[in-house]
C-alpha cells in the first residue's frame, strides 16, 4: 500500500540517492550494482531503479575540463580608433588626462556598474571630509553673507557645532589672508577659443590679456592631478598671451615650500606671466613659461591624450607628483642625486625618478586609509583590473614610468614651487 500510494520523484541529476550505493543502481562494467538489484527484489526500491542514473561520466568531465589553468586573456587584443578632432573643450581633455583609466574605458565605450551606494552613516558629532569641503566653498563663494544659521543641516548637533563653525571661520579668514599676499581677488576669466596647429580648443583665460599675474583660489586639497590640471591651463595661458623668451623664470626661493626652485633664468619679476592657486593647504605657483616651450608641451599632452584614447595609459598623475616620483635635478643636492633611480634615464633631460620602488608599492597595493573604489591611481581599482587583465600590472607601471614620467613631468617641476600653508 505504501508503494502504492508514495511515489519518488528524483531531482536529476542532483538528487542525493541517486548517487549513493545503498540505495540506487549504479554500473559497474554495464551491469547493475547487485546490492542495488537485491534491494529492488526485496521490495525495498521500486523496480525503475535498476535503471542507470549516474551521470557521472557527464559531471566529471565537466568538472576536469573546469579545473584546468587556462592563459588569461587581454579584453582588448587591439588600439581603437582615434577620437575626432574639432572644436574641443581643454577642460573636459585635461579630466580625461587625470584620469587615464576612466578615459580609456570611455572610449572603448565600456562602463561598469557601480555597487549600489549605500546611506551616508549620519554622525551627530562631527563632520566628514565632503561636508568640510563644501563648509570651504561656500565661505568662499558667499565671504560675507554666510551665517551660522546657513549651515544647520551640515554642522553637527550640540556643542560641536558652535566649534566647527568657529575652526571654519578661521580657515575661511586664513585663506583670504594667504590670497591677500599676491592679490586683492581672483582673476576673473572668459571662454576663449586657441588654435595650435590642428587643434581647437576652448579654454579659460583671463578676460584681461595683459594680465600680467593670473590669481586663483579653490577650496580642494593639493594633489598630482589638480597639478597637472592647473599647469596644462597655465601652458594654454602662456601660449595666448605669447611670453618672449628670456622672461621665464623659476619662484623665488621660500623658507616655506617643499621644493627647492630651479635657479635657471632670472629673478622673478612682476608681470611675467605668474599663475598662483591658493589651495585649502598648500600654494602652488607657476613660473612664466615662453611661449615655444609652453606650445611644445601642450602639444605633447594633447598627443598623450590621443595615445590614451586609443590604448590604456599606465601613468597615474598622482603617483608621478608623488614625493617618491619625478624630481628635477636642479632641485636636489649631489647626494640626493647619487640615490636617483638608476631605472631613469639622465641623459634625456634633467629630472629623475626619486624611489621607483616606493611608488611601485603604492601601485599595487594602494593606501590603507581610503576605499579602493577611491583610489583611482591603484592596480586594484576596478577600472584597473579590467583594462590590465591578462598583463602584467607592475611590469606596464615601470614600464610607462621609465618611458614617459620624466619627458611629461619633469617640467612641472622646473617651473612650479609648492609651498606649504
Amino acid at each position: 500500500l505504501y508503494h502504492q500510494i508514495v511515489h519518488h520523484h528524483t531531482l536529476e541529476p542532483f538528487e542525493l540517492v541517486n548517487f549513493q550505493a545503498a540505495s540506487a543502481a549504479r554500473l559497474i562494467g554495464q551491469e547493475p550494482h547487485i546490492e542495488s538489484a537485491n534491494l529492488a527484489n526485496s521490495g525495498v526500491l521500486p523496480r525503475r531503479y535498476l535503471l542507470p542514473r549516474s551521470y557521472q561520466g557527464v559531471w566529471s568531465a565537466v568538472a576536469r575540463n573546469l579545473q584546468q589553468q587556462f592563459p588569461v586573456m587581454k579584453w582588448l587584443d587591439q588600439p581603437l580608433d582615434l577620437p575626432p578632432q574639432g572644436l574641443l573643450s581643454l577642460d573636459r581633455i585635461i579630466r580625461q588626462l587625470c584620469r587615464p583609466a576612466s578615459h580609456f574605458l570611455s572610449q572603448s565605450r565600456v562602463q561598469q556598474i557601480a555597487h549600489q551606494d549605500l546611506p551616508a552613516i549620519f554622525e551627530p558629532l562631527s563632520l566628514n571630509k565632503l561636508d568640510e569641503y563644501h563648509i570651504r566653498a561656500l565661505h568662499q563663494q558667499q565671504p560675507d553673507q554666510l551665517a551660522h544659521g546657513h549651515l544647520q543641516a551640515i554642522l553637527p548637533v550640540g556643542s560641536a557645532a558652535l566649534a566647527y563653525w568657529k575652526k571654519s571661520q578661521q580657515d575661511a579668514t586664513r585663506n583670504r589672508q594667504r590670497l591677500q599676499r599676491y592679490g586683492s581677488a581672483e582673476t576673473p576669466l572668459t571662454q576663449r577659443l586657441l588654435l595650435l596647429d590642428d587643434w581647437q580648443l576652448q579654454v579659460q583665460l583671463p578676460e584681461d590679456e595683459q594680465c600680467g599675474l593670473w590669481l586663483s583660489q579653490y577650496p580642494y586639497r593639493h594633489n598630482g592631478q589638480r597639478q597637472l590640471r592647473y599647469w596644462l591651463e597655465h601652458l594654454a595661458w602662456q601660449i595666448q598671451r605669447g611670453t618672449p623668451l628670456g622672461l621665464h623664470s623659476n619662484p623665488q626661493p621660500n623658507p616655506q615650500s617643499n621644493s627647492q626652485p630651479n635657479h635657471q633664468g632670472d629673478a622673478l619679476k612682476e608681470g611675467t606671466g605668474e599663475r598662483i592657486i591658493v589651495l585649502s593647504d598648500r600654494t602652488l605657483r607657476y613660473a612664466a613659461v615662453p611661449a615655444p616651450v609652453a606650445r611644445q608641451q601642450l602639444l605633447k599632452w594633447l598627443a598623450v591624450w590621443q595615445q590614451a584614447s586609443c590604448e590604456p595609459w599606465v601613468l597615474p598623475p598622482n603617483l608621478a607628483l608623488h614625493a617618491s616620483g619625478v624630481h628635477d635635478v636642479a632641485d636636489e643636492n649631489v647626494a640626493d642625486k647619487n640615490m636617483a633611480d638608476q631605472t631613469s634615464n639622465p641623459t634625456r633631460s634633467s629630472g629623475y625618478i626619486k624611489n621607483m620602488d616606493g611608488l611601485l608599492k603604492l601601485w599595487l597595493d594602494g593606501s590603507t586609509f581610503l576605499p579602493m573604489h577611491a583610489q583611482t591611481d591603484c592596480a586594484l581599482h576596478r577600472d584597473w583590473q579590467l583594462i590590465l587583465r591578462g598583463q602584467n600590472a607592475a611590469d606596464c607601471f615601470v614600464s610607462f614610468m621609465q618611458q614617459h614620467a620624466v619627458e611629461l613631468y619633469q617640467p612641472i617641476k622646473q617651473f612650479s614651487q609648492v609651498l606649504e600653508q
